[in-house]
């Protein structure tokens, strides 16, 4: 959530590097959440 806003992120992969999708996702929230700091 950011805010009063449900923020989806949504990527392909396969079932093999599913981990490896699921540490990119973070990595891109944290990314997310530091370019929205950096709007206010």
């Amino acid at each position: 959530m950011d805010g009063n806003h449900l923020v989806i992120m949504l990527a392909g992969g396969t079932k093999k590097r599913q981990g490896a999708g699921i540490e990119l996702a973070k990595v891109y929230w944290q990314d997310y959440k530091r370019r929205k700091r950096q709007e206010m």
